[in-house]
């Protein structure tokens, strides 16, 4: 069983390659042997993600209209077939993320729940 380096901030922990998927849901990044991300984890900071979820809301909204106010030529038909596919890709990409978000954002509040009962626990 080999064993890689994770790291989320300044922790760094040695863990089993099986364990990669768990510890990269919790945003941790996989290290290489000198210490550069291999891996880089998707961020878990709840409102990060939004943000950037609102953003390429944003820019599928503009592409959207440039698209819709564009006379197409035959010289362009290809170029808008790309775009189209490009834009499928990035509502694809969104639909994902959020499905992601919303995965998340469970698991947050779970921890944070278990949190709270150790928490009450202690007192």
């Amino acid at each position: 069983m080999n064993q890689v380096k994770v790291r989320r901030g300044n922790v760094i922990l040695r863990i089993s390659e099986e364990q990669i998927p768990e510890y990269m849901n919790k945003g941790y990044d996989v290290l290489n042997k000198d210490g550069s991300i291999l891996q880089k984890s998707i961020p878990n900071n709840l409102p990060y993600l939004q943000e950037e979820y609102v953003k390429l809301l944003d820019e599928n909204k503009t592409l959207k209209e440039e698209l819709s106010q564009k006379t197409p030529s035959d010289e362009d038909s290809e170029d808008i077939q790309n775009m189209v596919e490009q834009l499928q890709t990035k509502n694809d990409r969104l639909v994902s993320a959020n499905k992601d978000l919303k995965e998340q954002l469970k698991n947050l509040k779970k921890e944070l729940k278990d949190t709270e009962k150790k928490l009450a626990a202690y007192e």
